[in-house]
């Protein structure tokens, strides 16, 4: 890894986070995010994606476990 390189682990909720039409966000969009948001700290990385899933999946239950770690080499 070099500086300013971005290494995300996530289960399978992220990529697999629904809406109530069960479409889902998956790793397409969690690449984008990450993209987007890659000039941020690590928390703030992680923030931005859960605020994107939960934007996209509006007010849908989500019935498995989203984790997510992220980790920006300086």
């Amino acid at each position: 890894m070099l500086p300013g390189d971005v290494l995300i682990l996530f289960t399978d909720g992220i990529t697999e986070a629904m809406t109530k039409a069960d479409d889902e966000w998956g790793e397409d969009k969690l690449i984008a995010a990450v993209r987007e948001y890659s000039a941020l700290d690590s928390v703030h990385i992680i923030q931005a994606v859960f605020r994107a899933v939960d934007g996209f999946t509006g007010s849908a239950e989500q019935y498995d476990d989203m984790t997510l770690l992220v980790m920006k080499l300086r």
